[in-house]
């Protein structure tokens, strides 16, 4: 996969993550198409990347219309894009109890559904063009199920099996697809709401990746057609050992939501 003059759509392209590809995937030469929910940021990015980004497009994507906006946007100014990034998340950290019903619905929403709302309507157009490249964002928490992150696992695990699946259905169709399973990384996700602690959780830094090294393995891994990317040591031991030891990586997480 050779970036150049290639058109990109990146979904929460104003976020931690997002931030560092654009960056990168202008300095490959890419035309981008960025979307998020707050038009100033958009237009910040706009004006630190100058000619490489086509446009920006403010959307609510935990909603179906602003979805059908995202899409419809991007196909009558831009026509199909070569990639497309499902990049947008949230995350909420607690037990499923104590999460607020409309935090895991809109989590969900925002995580699983708007990825294949996106997808959807894109992946015929690259279908009937026979060439395009989907990739969906992970996670560690995609790979193992963390506890006091149902409802973000659950999302992690769904856009993992999403990706396989599209992968395994439209590679004859000329369509390349990646998954993306990050470890912890030093972005605003963070920072996400928590229910049901005495004390707020803080990830030790020694944990963190940076969104500079995650975002160097996702461009290298796309360069190679990967289905799976694991950026780092610790997102492929975690997966290997998950696969040889069902259950211990559970296990060892256990009592990390003590109270």
């Amino acid at each position: 996969m050779d970036f150049n003059s290639k058109t990109i759509l990146i979904t929460g392209s104003t976020g931690g993550l997002g931030k560092e590809m654009v960056k990168a995937f202008s300095l490959e030469g890419a035309k981008l198409i960025l979307s998020d929910l707050n038009n100033e940021s958009l237009e910040s990015m706009k004006s630190l990347y100058g000619n490489s980004i086509l446009g920006t497009i403010e959307a609510d994507l935990t909603k179906e219309d602003g979805c059908k906006t995202l899409v419809e946007t991007t196909l009558s100014r831009y026509g199909v894009p070569d990639i497309l990034i499902n990049n947008a998340g949230i995350a909420t950290l607690g037990k499923f109890c104590d999460t607020p019903e409309e935090k895991w619905e809109g989590l969900i929403s925002l995580n699983i559904l708007a990825p294949m709302r996106i997808t959807y309507p894109i992946l015929k157009k690259m279908k009937d063009r026979k060439s395009g490249y989907i990739v969906n964002i992970s996670s560690v928490a995609g790979l193992i199920a963390v506890p006091g992150l149902a409802s973000y696992s659950t999302s992690k695990f769904a856009i993992k099996a999403f990706g396989e699946a599209l992968y395994h259905e439209y590679k004859e169709n000329g369509i390349y697809v990646s998954n993306l399973y990050p470890f912890f990384t030093d972005t605003p996700i963070l920072q996400s709401e928590q229910y049901g602690f005495r004390d707020k959780k803080v990830i030790p830094e020694f944990l963190l990746s940076t969104p500079k090294d995650v975002i160097k393995d996702l461009l290298n891994g796309m360069k190679k057609n990967e289905l799976h990317i694991y950026p780092g040591m610790v997102p492929q031991s975690i997966d290997f050992i998950t696969r040889i030891f069902p259950g211990l990586m559970e296990n060892l997480s256990r009592g990390q939501i003590a109270q």
